[in-house]
């Protein structure tokens, strides 16, 4: 990994929240310490996720999210209504791959999956 200092404090922030966060999240955290633009952000973020550092995640409303690759595999559940995120580390797509694979022959050797509802705390207060 080439060492920046705005590399290094983006992977900072990430170890910080411990959950998914866009680019503006990661903006506004580094600008508070740091002069930087965007632009200086947005490239960090791709450099960082080129060399598999961060993990870069689409989800339903079509904004980026990212999070530090621990080398685990793990889904999240995220709440619809308070933006909770929970961690799981069940995969319930490892059953379905081996089916495909016995099926097709086909080898799934990567998934993204996202998963959303409503949380407990949610449920309770829209009863």
């Amino acid at each position: 990994m080439k060492v920046s200092k705005n590399k290094d404090k983006i992977v900072d922030i990430l170890k910080q929240v411990k959950i998914p966060v866009n680019v503006q999240y990661i903006y506004e955290n580094l600008s508070k310490s740091s002069k930087v633009n965007l632009s200086t952000v947005y490239r960090c973020i791709n450099s960082l996720c080129n060399e598999r550092i961060i993990l870069k995640e689409i989800r339903n409303d079509k904004n980026a999210y990212y999070t530090l690759n621990s080398n685990s595999h793990k889904h999240q559940l995220t709440c619809e209504i308070c933006k909770d995120t929970v961690f799981i580390d069940e995969c319930p797509v490892s059953i379905i791959a081996k089916e495909i694979k016995e099926k097709t022959g086909f080898n799934i050797t990567n998934h993204s999956v996202q998963l959303n509802g409503i949380c407990k705390k949610c449920n309770k207060e829209n009863i």
